[in-house]
C-alpha cells in the first residue's frame, strides 16, 4: 500500500487533507531522516550515480537504468586507442601469456574459457567440480575493482588467494571496453561464508591498491577494492551471459523511481531523498545495497 501511495495510486488522510506521491513520504516513513552513511566510498559513488541520474532528461528507464549500472566506467578517452583491444592483448597485460608462471598455475587449477560472440569475458571453472546448483541455489561474488593501472599486480595476487578458496569460477573482462568498468573482475562462491572467507583473505593481500569501486554493492572492505552481490538461478552464471543479476535489478528499481520523481516535479536534492526512501519500499537497503 506504501507503494502504490508513493506512485500516486491511493492517497492517505492526514487531519483534513488527502496526500500521495512524495507528498505522502514523510507520513510514511518512521526512518525519514536515515540516510545512508556516505563516508564509505562505495556509497559516495552510489549516491554520485543516483545525483547524476536525477540531472539527466532521460524519460526511458531502461536506458536509465542501464547508465545508473554503467556508472563509474573510465571514459575510453583516457586510455590509448589502439590498446587492450583483444583478449589475447589483455592476456599479455595481464601476465598471462602462454609461458607465464602465473599462466602455468592457473592451468594447473582451473579449466579456461575464452570469450565468445555471446559472452565478453575471459573465465576460468575449477578443475575439481564443486557441486553447485544454480537453477536452485543463490550464486554470491566478490567483485575485485582495481583501477585499470594496478590490475596486473591485483590479478595475480588475487588469483593466488582465489586458488585456495572455495571459488568455483571467476571472470575478467576480455578487452579494454570490459577492463574500464567498474565491475571488471568477478569471482563465485556457492555460499556467503566461502565468500566471507576468501575476502578475509583478500583484504590484506590488496591492501595498498588503488581502488575504482562497483556502485550499488556491498562493501568488503574500508576502501571499495572489494565488495559483493549476489545472482540468482535465472543469472548470468547459468545462462552464460550479462544482466539479471541483483545488481542490474537494483538499477532497474532505481530508474523507475527516479522516473516517479521527475513526475512529482521534484528538485534534485528531494528527488534523491525520495528515491532512497522508495528504495526500502522495493526491498533494497540503500545504506548497504542488499535486500532488506
Amino acid at each position: 500500500m506504501a507503494k502504490l501511495v508513493l506512485e500516486g495510486i491511493f492517497e492517505i488522510k492526514v487531519g483534513p487533507h488527502f496526500y500521495s506521491g512524495s507528498a505522502a513520504q514523510n507520513f510514511l516513513y518512521e526512518f525519514q531522516n536515515q540516510v545512508p552513511d556516505r563516508r564509505h566510498p562505495l556509497l559516495e559513488i552510489s549516491a554520485r550515480a543516483i545525483q547524476y541520474a536525477v540531472q539527466l532528461n532521460e524519460v526511458d528507464t531502461a536506458s536509465l537504468a542501464n547508465k545508473l549500472y554503467a556508472y563509474n566506467t573510465v571514459p575510453l578517452f583516457f586510455t590509448p586507442g589502439d590498446a587492450l583491444k583483444s583478449f589475447e592483448e589483455v592476456e599479455e597485460f595481464l601476465r598471462i601469456s602462454k609461458n607465464s608462471r602465473l599462466n602455468r598455475e592457473l592451468l594447473q587449477n582451473w579449466n579456461k574459457h575464452e570469450p565468445d560472440q555471446k559472452y565478453s569475458w575471459i573465465s576460468w571453472s575449477r578443475k575439481q567440480k564443486r557441486q553447485h546448483n544454480a537453477r536452485s541455489n543463490s550464486t554470491y561474488k566478490i567483485y575485485i575493482s582495481p583501477v585499470l593501472e594496478e590490475l596486473p599486480d591485483v590479478f595475480e595476487k588475487s588469483v593466488h588467494v582465489l586458488t585456495g578458496s572455495d571459488a568455483f569460477s571467476f571472470k575478467i573482462g576480455m578487452n579494454r571496453e570490459g577492463l574500464l568498468r567498474p565491475d571488471k573482475f568477478v569471482a563465485y562462491f556457492t555460499e556467503f561464508d566461502h565468500l566471507a572467507a576468501a575476502a578475509d583473505r583478500l583484504v590484506p593481500v590488496l591492501k595498498g591498491h588503488k581502488a575504482q569501486g562497483v556502485p550499488f554493492t556491498a562493501s568488503l572492505d574500508d576502501w571499495g577494492m572489494l565488495s559483493w552481490g549476489v545472482d540468482t538461478a535465472t543469472d548470468e552464471v547459468l545462462k552464460n551471459r550479462e544482466g539479471g543479476s541483483w545488481r542490474a535489478a537494483v538499477t532497474e528499481k532505481l530508474a523507475a523511481s527516479i522516473s516517479l520523481s521527475k513526475t512529482e516535479k521534484l528538485g534534485p536534492a528531494e528527488s534523491v531523498d525520495f528515491v532512497l526512501k522508495k528504495m526500502m519500499l522495493e526491498g533494497v537497503d540503500p545504506t548497504t545495497w542488499t535486500a532488506v
